[in-house]
């Protein structure tokens, strides 16, 4: 009798170690955020950000304060993100090819995760211009337009475009994203699961509810401040990465516009917060909550009239800067602040890591998870963004270093010039910092790839729940009704 309720008692232990196992196996919760820069709160760009849902998100995990793109620009940065290979590895540096026109067969991060066991579903914008490998993934909402009234009163300021719209948030697409990944929540998945959930804005257009702009009073916008000798140190090359773009923002000087603008662009960042408010508060509310691991990034930084420019893709901080939150469930680290200088490549060796798997080897990034245990950890490697075949920026707490295809330099302290008004790069007591810095520059600098009959191979629709099974896709109406 003994032995036998020894052999249950110990069946039982078994059972439990196996239950406490599968519940140890991290679920991930990957959120996206597009064109958000460091106006979000916790990063204090911005005097008045209202930005409480990602600001409540970086107090309960680990936030990094220095983070940066491996790319300022969509499509370079995210293929950089999601197959963990950097654009001059990969020869993608702009938005023209994706990155499956000519890595098919690199293991992209919810690949791998699927591949692991993982339930892999998602919606919103995740890899650039919607295009998705469906075997990447179980299923996929892929994005469809904007609901707004055709006869609402824009504005349009070079490729500034903008309206408070009389309708609710329903008319925008990020809502119904969002809706999908919180039906995800309330589902009972038997195997751990890897989501995304990716908001459009505050991409432009800015046609956002009146709501949000009321939350940025006109006469409470605070502008960027603007040195008018600012390009006096700057090279040529500097220049040339601004000529078209910076056109918008001396358009928008000029027409007296520009406070209106500075205003769409928080309430679009406002809107994107409150959607990601109501999904972080749907996993708090599931069953999902004690085991799932929440990642936030943007996927790069936005001018909004600093150095002369508006938009994105330069090597200047407000291009390279912008979110980064890791929430790990139960991990000592949360809470805490990381001020080392990181990139995002090291986003899916640090998933991969934190869910027990191991890091592929084609991985050019490193996993974070020591550090975020022990902040004070010294990084060796500075946070490295390209623009551009062999343009290169570097960042580390105290630097700035550009180095141009040309051999061009800037350097900035950011202890003493945060603005990045002062060009270094030519005093000769600075040359041991460049020297630092030159020897972390890329040594792989890919020829921009140029594809014939690209983008064939993959899914681009709008507006449907698509699979590997039914590649067609179930309109969402009818998605739902299953």
């Amino acid at each position: 009798m003994n032995k036998l309720l020894l052999i249950f008692l110990g069946v039982l232990t078994g059972l439990g170690s196996l239950a406490q196992g599968h519940q140890q196996k991290y679920n991930v919760l990957m959120i996206s955020v597009d064109d958000m820069n460091d106006w979000a709160g916790f990063l204090k760009g911005y005097p008045y950000p209202k930005t409480p849902a990602i600001d409540k998100l970086a107090g309960e995990g680990v936030r990094f304060n220095n983070a940066h793109c491996a790319a300022p620009l969509c499509n370079p940065s995210r293929s950089a993100v999601l197959t963990g290979m950097r654009p001059g590895t990969t020869g993608l540096y702009n938005n023209t090819y994706n990155f499956n026109d000519v890595l098919s067969d690199v293991l992209t991060l919810p690949r791998y995760f699927k591949n692991n066991g993982y339930y892999v579903a998602g919606a919103g914008k995740l890899f650039h211009a919607d295009y998705i490998s469906i075997n990447d993934w179980d299923e996929y909402l892929l994005r469809n337009r904007d609901n707004i009234d055709s006869n609402i009163q824009k504005n349009r300021v070079g490729k500034a475009v903008w309206a408070a719209i009389d309708q609710g948030d329903e008319a925008l697409d990020d809502t119904k994203m969002v809706d999908y990944v919180i039906h995800q929540l309330k589902q009972e998945h038997n195997k751990p699961f890897f989501l995304h959930c990716g908001t459009y804005k505050p991409h432009l257009p800015w046609y956002i509810p009146k709501k949000y702009f009321d939350m940025h009073p006109l006469d409470s916008i605070v502008l960027p401040d603007v040195n008018e000798n600012d390009f006096d140190d700057i090279p040529q090359m500097g220049k040339e990465m601004i000529k078209h773009s910076g056109k918008t923002w001396a358009r928008l000087k000029e027409s007296g516009k520009w406070k209106e603008a500075v205003q769409a662009y928080l309430a679009a960042q406002s809107y994107a917060d409150a959607q990601i408010g109501r999904l972080l508060k749907a996993l708090e509310n599931s069953n999902y909550a004690g085991n799932t691991i929440v990642l936030l990034w943007g996927d790069h930084g936005w001018h909004l009239g600093e150095k002369h420019h508006w938009t994105k893709n330069t090597l200047w901080e407000e291009a390279t800067r912008a979110p980064l939150v890791i929430k790990v469930p139960g991990n000592n680290s949360n809470g805490r602040v990381i001020d080392e200088a990181v990139d995002f490549m090291n986003i899916y060796p640090t998933l991969a890591d934190f869910c027990g798997l191991e890091i592929p080897e084609h991985c050019e990034g490193f996993s974070m998870k020591e550090l975020m245990e022990n902040p004070d950890m010294p990084i060796k490697q500075p946070a490295i963004t390209t623009c551009g075949q062999n343009n290169h920026a570097m960042r580390d707490e105290k630097w700035r270093y550009i180095h141009y295809n040309d051999g061009a330099e800037e350097l900035y302290d950011h202890e003493k010039d945060p603005i990045e008004w002062t060009n270094l790069a030519n005093d000769s007591r600075y040359s041991n910092v460049k020297s630092f810095f030159k020897q972390y520059l890329p040594t792989r600098n890919k020829e921009q790839v140029e594809i014939e009959n690209y983008h064939d191979g993959y899914i681009r629709k709008r507006g449907v729940v698509v699979s590997a099974d039914n590649p067609e896709g179930i309109p969402l109406d009818e998605y739902y009704k299953n």
